[in-house]
């Protein structure tokens, strides 16, 4: 059973609930025990900007010619004959798609990495 925060602070002045310690008491009614915690979130996830669909394609077709085994100078090659352009207009160079996969391999990375840790865990029951 969830209580909103007004209600917790009123019952708790009033006085009708009782915090216990452990070992805990055997609760008959389950929903008499209250358990609350604070809750910390930590991320480095960064906001994740909407590609254009072009340049989706061709973060796309960079990773499926990678995994295909093409080397970053012979994609950078196959990019610049198919007459395809950077997000800024250049041509791609074997040290571009390098770039490519760095930041790619770091944004992965980062959207992956959270931390949650839960504190100041207490139970009180309901009398």
């Amino acid at each position: 059973m969830l209580i909103s925060l007004g209600t917790w602070r009123n019952q708790l002045r009033s006085s009708s609930i009782e915090e216990i310690f452990p070992p805990f008491p055997v609760v008959k009614n389950p929903d008499s025990l209250i358990i609350t915690f604070d809750v910390k979130f930590k991320t480095q996830v960064i906001s994740k900007i909407q590609n254009h669909r072009r340049f989706e394609k061709i973060h796309n077709k960079i990773l499926s010619l990678h995994n295909e085994g093409l080397r970053n100078v012979e994609i950078s090659k196959y990019l610049n004959l198919h007459n395809i352009k950077t997000p800024t207009g250049l041509h791609y160079t074997p040290k571009l798609v390098t770039m490519f996969f760095y930041k790619f391999r770091k944004i992965n990375k980062r959207l992956k990495h959270s931390e949650l840790k839960l504190s100041n865990i207490r139970y009180f029951v309901k009398k």
